[in-house]
């Protein structure tokens, strides 16, 4: 049985207001699924013919408009979401830690004859320390972050002994950008040259290593 008939020269009729509705709403729901015979059954066609029904009107050109519509749409907001997710990678690759968290070596209480500030650097000369000095580690204000800086924070802990920051893996980055630039694909030689200038220009701008973890130091 044919739901959908044709004229001679194989053309379609125009449909009148009733049917037209009916496969409007069966092109709606089949891009919910893309399934032809379910979708015939939501649009209101009888289970017992919805398998022919469904191939019937996907033919059609009322339903082919709807769905090719709507696959355009799916396939733009597809591509607007790889780019994005590339442009998030490059972020994270690119990030300098130091933006975040700083390692600064200052003068102990004898640097100095312990006449300065614990923000000075080290005496050279100081026999406690050995101009050393003591380690400190300083957060960074979030509210200045570059934009590389912001992907590359993933989350901040408060804790009874301070606040924890985690970083996205720069390697877990660099590994993704590398396979959607097809770097691990057999015979790729051509797409492989884009990543190759990416990483040349990471080996060229070298970036301090996120900090993992922090122990305090004691004075010497």
């Amino acid at each position: 049985m044919g739901w959908v008939k044709r004229r001679a020269d194989g053309s379609y009729p125009p449909p009148n207001q009733r049917t037209l509705a009916r496969r409007e709403r069966f092109a709606l729901e089949y891009i919910k699924d893309v399934n032809a015979t379910q979708a015939a059954v939501r649009a209101g066609y009888k289970l017992r013919w919805a398998s022919q029904v469904g191939h019937d009107l996907l033919v059609t050109p009322e339903v082919q408009a709807i769905v090719k519509s709507s696959q355009a749409r799916h396939a733009a907001q597809a591509q607007a979401t790889a780019d994005e997710i590339v442009e998030e990678l490059t972020k994270i690759i690119r990030a300098d830690p130091r933006e975040l968290v700083e390692h600064h070596r200052t003068n102990c209480p004898d640097c100095w004859l312990g006449l300065v500030p614990d923000d000075h650097a080290p005496d050279p000369e100081c026999p406690r320390c050995l101009g050393k000095g003591v380690g400190r580690v300083y957060f960074n204000d979030t509210r200045n972050l570059s934009p590389q800086a912001v992907a590359l924070l993933a989350s901040i802990e408060v804790t009874d002994t301070g606040m924890k920051f985690k970083f996205h893996s720069k390697l877990d980055a660099i590994e993704k950008m590398a396979r959607r630039l097809g770097m691990y694909e057999v015979d790729n030689r051509q797409r492989n040259q884009p990543f190759a200038d990416f990483v040349a220009y990471i080996q060229a701008n070298q970036r301090g290593l996120p900090i993992k973890r922090i122990a305090p130091e004691s004075t010497p």
